[in-house]
């Protein structure tokens, strides 16, 4: 799916619902993503979700199952925040 070693098979797919395989592809280029981006995204035709950060929660201990975190920093000191999906070991060498 990237280049950042983020791999889902066809069968890894049909475990997630349509809302949150919408977010993974988002998150999958491992950049930083802002949180109205994936609420626009895991919502359809355009109308963003009510609940896309929902996702995120959902897919957390899923993902970490397979090796991978989706932290979460602030910008600043606005109530901004940004989430990006990257590899444990990469999670790790960055702390």
């Amino acid at each position: 799916m990237s280049n950042y070693g983020f791999r889902l098979n066809r069968e890894d797919y049909r475990n997630f619902s349509a809302a949150q395989q919408r977010v993974l592809e988002l998150l999958s280029d491992g950049k930083w993503h802002s949180r109205e981006a994936i609420t626009l995204v895991a919502g359809t035709r355009g109308i963003p979700a009510s609940e896309g950060t929902k996702r995120l929660r959902e897919l957390r201990p899923r993902m970490l199952k397979r090796g991978y975190v989706i932290p979460c920093r602030r910008l600043g000191a606005t109530r901004s925040s940004e989430y990006r999906l990257m590899t444990c070991q990469e999670h790790d060498e960055t702390k």
